[in-house]
C-alpha cells in the first residue's frame, strides 16, 4: 500500500476522474484509495467536499477570510474538509493553518 500523495494540494481537490486521469497520464497508476473508490451519492458528494475546499484555499491564500476573535470560519471548514476528505492529511493541514496566519496578519488580528 501506497501512502504517499502523487498530486499536488490543488489537484487533490478536484473531481475523481480529474485526479485518475492526471494519474494515468504522468505514472500510468490507477489509484484505489478510499476517496476514489466511492460510487454514486458519496462520489458526488466527495467531488463536491474537494471542490469546496479548492474554493476555501483560494479564499485563504489570498488573504480575504475574515478572522474573528473566534478564529476564521474559512480556516475552520478548511480544516474539517481535511478531515473528512484527506483523512487530516499533516501536509494539507499544515498548508490551511499557514494561510489562516497570514490572513490574521494581514488583517492583524492574532487574538
Amino acid at each position: 500500500e501506497l501512502c504517499i500523495s502523487y498530486v499536488s494540494f490543488e489537484k487533490l481537490c478536484r473531481q475523481r476522474s480529474v485526479r485518475r486521469a492526471d494519474l494515468d497520464r504522468r505514472f500510468k497508476f490507477r489509484c484505489g484509495c478510499q476517496a476514489c473508490g466511492l460510487d454514486g451519492v458519496l462520489q458526488a458528494e466527495s467531488d463536491r467536499n474537494r471542490e469546496r475546499l479548492s474554493e476555501l484555499d483560494v479564499t485563504l491564500e489570498s488573504s480575504s477570510g475574515s478572522v474573528t476573535s473566534k478564529g476564521n470560519p474559512v480556516v475552520n471548514e478548511a480544516l474539517q474538509l481535511v478531515e473528512a476528505e484527506l483523512g487530516g492529511s499533516p501536509a494539507a493541514k499544515r498548508r490551511v493553518f499557514f494561510a489562516g496566519l497570514r490572513a490574521a496578519l494581514a488583517a492583524k488580528n492574532m487574538e
